[in-house]
């Protein structure tokens, strides 16, 4: 085995340990927001929060309760390729 084949194959494996660190983190910040929204949405009191704060506590509920919900052009694409199908 040559040299610069030993260097290429060290370089791509190092490559890819860096992409798994980073999807590591990644996915320990999304656990970490995670865990600060149950905060949020357990101590948010609606008379008396400011609109940063019920911004913040709207964002965690679309973060913990996502909803699938079907757009105007989901329903638009849908009638047209029905009426092709016909």
């Amino acid at each position: 085995m040559s040299v610069s084949t030993v260097i290429a194959i060290t370089a791509s494996t190092q490559a890819n340990i860096a992409a798994m660190g980073a999807n590591i983190a990644a996915m320990g910040a999304h656990e970490t927001h995670v865990v600060v929204c149950k905060d949020v949405i357990s101590s948010f009191n609606s008379t008396n929060a400011s609109v940063d704060a019920m911004q913040s506590y709207a964002e965690c509920v679309n973060l913990l309760y996502p909803t699938n919900t079907v757009t105007t052009g989901d329903i638009v694409f849908l009638k047209i390729l029905f009426v092709f199908l016909l």
